[in-house]
């Protein structure tokens, strides 16, 4: 059964981050839902979550020493 819910837009890390966010609090609040299940996959979004989280962090990793490179001239 579909739910009146508008579509997200998901432009950025931080959106899927935001949404996933959104999807766990909707289902710690949802008591209808088998307990297990919701353990589940609670604990799945909350790894995908953490993997986006690790994965941003190496990419502003990069970013720094790339404008580092940059700023000491070795663009080659």
């Amino acid at each position: 059964m579909l739910m009146n819910v508008r579509d997200v837009r998901l432009n950025k890390p931080q959106d899927v981050r935001r949404m996933i966010a959104q999807l766990i609090n909707e289902l710690r609040r949802n008591t209808s839902l088998d307990p297990i299940k919701r353990a589940n996959t609670i604990g799945y979004l909350s790894n995908v979550i953490m993997k986006s989280m690790e994965l941003g962090d190496i990419r502003e990793d990069i970013d720094k020493i790339k404008e580092l490179i940059e700023k000491a001239g070795g663009n080659d």
